[in-house]
């Protein structure tokens, strides 16, 4: 299910976006800002594009967690070092953003859970 969310909901609607692959943005805040939010955070559609970031972020890390509970592949390391890489920069984007910054708070849950 993690899969078909990553594929057909959450990769679909980043696609628009860019044709890279969004871990390769991770790094760089104003590649990411000018890639995901190019009319700025305030745009009507900033929440549900920062929603789609971190939720593609737990799909891929509960599809590595399924084939790798205990992270003992390196390939499961280095997947899992992306995925905080990506959750860091989002949350770091989003957390000044006072319209946002509830998805921070959403996205530990999510988490945890």
């Amino acid at each position: 299910e993690y899969k078909l969310a990553l594929t057909q909901c959450y990769g679909r609607y980043l696609q628009q976006f860019c044709s890279v692959n969004p871990d390769d943005i991770t790094g760089d805040e104003d590649q990411f800002k000018s890639t995901f939010f190019p009319n700025g955070f305030r745009d009507k559609n900033a929440a549900l594009t920062f929603h789609a970031l971190q939720e593609r972020n737990v799909c891929i890390y509960q599809m590595v967690c399924s084939s790798d509970r205990n992270l003992q592949k390196q390939e499961s390391l280095q997947t899992c070092f992306k995925v905080l890489s990506s959750l860091r920069l989002t949350m770091q984007m989003a957390l000044p953003q006072q319209n946002l910054c509830w998805l921070i708070y959403n996205g530990i849950f999510a988490f945890l859970c």
